[in-house]
């Protein structure tokens, strides 16, 4: 570990590399970097220095940010070992998910209407509705209670949004047509960085908000990092459902 350490610390492309996983992990557990210091104890300008890959990520604060984050230190540092919950290492390890297929995905035993439903009584799993669904997909979805408990909400503070294109797959974001993520409907204003899910032409789709001086707002894709700049009288029309949590399903084409 310190070798690598000491490596990335001489190496500027090994640092961006860190920096760009230590972000994914950050923006899938829905946190900002002042969050994410606060929590791991860390100054929030070193997160951002890391994350910038200005600065290489010491021992100790690899440490601290890797258990807050939930993930092996080695996977912010090389990309090995448990990543964060809906960012596997490489794309092609997605999950397959089969049609109706995102009760098992979610908790796996849970494979039966009745079996859901005593995961919900027992406190388990708990219902989310599903936002912007239509043409026969599903309107509501189980998901864990211990992850939203995580983020210190409950079922009525969140719904689910399936992911309706690609254009967020690419880094750090890395979701796809099908993927399914869950929002805190409870933060419906973009006042920090961070993956919201918004209206884009009548669809609800993820998009990484970056709040301008001002008022404004810049819609980044991750796929080709096409950004879209909205001056504030359109920022102020833009509808936010949410701030995006984390992906509860993966899915892959095929």
């Amino acid at each position: 570990m310190a070798e690598k350490i000491a490596i990335q610390a001489a190496d500027e492309t090994a640092r961006k590399e860190v920096g760009k996983r230590l972000r994914a992990a950050r923006a899938l557990k829905g946190l900002e970097q002042i969050e994410l210091g606060e929590a791991a104890d860390v100054d929030p300008s070193n997160v951002s220095r890391w994350e910038m890959g200005k600065r290489a990520i010491s021992e100790d604060g690899l440490a601290k940010v890797a258990r807050v984050l939930d993930v092996d230190p080695r996977w912010i540092l090389e990309g090995v070992g448990a990543g964060p919950v809906g960012l596997p290492s490489e794309p092609n390890t997605h999950r397959k998910v089969e049609p109706s297929a995102e009760i098992a995905d979610t908790s796996p035993s849970a494979v039966t209407a009745g079996e859901v439903e005593a995961k919900v009584r027992s406190g388990d799993l708990a219902i989310v509705p599903v936002l912007g669904t239509g043409g026969g997909q599903m309107d509501w979805c189980p998901v864990r209670a211990v992850d939203l408990k995580a983020h210190g909400l409950g079922s009525g503070s969140v719904a689910a949004v399936r992911v309706p294109d690609d254009s967020m797959y690419g880094t750090p974001t890395h979701l796809k047509r099908g993927d399914i993520v869950i929002v805190d409907t409870t933060t419906t204003a973009a006042r920090t960085e961070a993956l919201y899910a918004v209206d884009v032409e009548g669809v609800i789709t993820i998009r990484r908000i970056e709040p301008q001086f001002g008022g404004g707002l810049k819609l980044v894709r991750d796929r080709d990092r096409k950004e879209q700049d909205l001056p504030p009288e359109r920022a102020r029309d833009l509808r936010v459902w949410g701030r995006v949590l984390y992906a509860a399903v993966k899915a892959i084409d095929g």
